[in-house]
């Protein structure tokens, strides 16, 4: 990655964004708006030979959601492993509420390209230069990840992992939709992130598989499972 370090500052370094890496409420609202300002910037270049593909997984050209038997397999895998069969069934629950979700609102939404952008796809607080001097801008960095997608996603990952204590969802969607082109209401925002949250519970289960470590991937899920929509929580 490009070396800032002479004006920069890395605002966490990658094993504090998953363990005691600490961000104060007003960095992190300049994070967000730096995110959506690169969402803002893509907006109008998208991709004309879709080298990036619309919503893919890593290296995979399609989404993880259009290939529902890859999904079915990580949670009777995750469920073998012997990890929580509460837990295994309710992800084995929320898989066809996730896929009918991607199928019905985000897929319309890549086909037509409309409320899309680039986006950076791996959006985590380490992924960020601080600048040391005053008036200085910060920068997002490492996209080897990005494609085609709802920016929504972007602020799903990011808020995956800790977050600054009194930061709310409802005040990190404020301050994104503060910075953003996205012209949709904040209760529209808060009920796509929380159906996001649901979808990205299926890519965290991809890492875990891939060999991802579990102070990682288990943060992640907990927190994704706490985003959900209300209705498909359990009561």
């Amino acid at each position: 990655m490009p070396e800032y370090r002479a004006t920069h500052n890395l605002l966490l370094e990658a094993e504090e964004t998953f363990s005691t890496g600490l961000i104060d409420c007003s960095t992190a609202k300049e994070a967000i708006a730096c995110l959506a300002q690169f969402h803002n910037d893509m907006i109008n270049n998208l991709p004309v030979d879709k080298d990036l593909s619309y919503g893919r997984y890593r290296d995979h050209a399609l989404p993880l959601l259009e290939t529902i038997p890859v999904c079915c397999r990580l949670v009777g895998k995750f469920e073998e492993e012997g990890y929580s069969q509460k837990l295994a069934s309710q992800l084995r629950t929320l898989l066809p509420e996730a896929v009918h979700y991607w199928n019905s609102q985000i897929r319309p939404q890549l086909k037509e390209e409309r409320n899309v952008t680039v986006i950076h796809g791996d959006c985590f607080w380490h992924h960020f230069w601080v600048p040391k001097a005053k008036g200085g801008s910060m920068m997002l960095f490492d996209f080897d990840l990005a494609t085609v997608h709802n920016p929504v996603w972007d602020l799903v990952t990011l808020l995956s992992t800790r977050r600054p204590e009194g930061l709310s969802t409802s005040d990190a969607i404020t301050c994104y939709r503060k910075h953003s082109r996205l012209r949709l209401s904040q209760e529209d925002v808060e009920k796509e992130f929380a159906w996001l949250s649901l979808c990205q519970i299926y890519h965290v289960l991809a890492d875990w598989n891939h060999g991802c470590r579990e102070v990682i991937w288990s943060q992640r899920l907990n927190n994704l499972l706490q985003e959900i929509p209300n209705k498909l929580k359990p009561s």
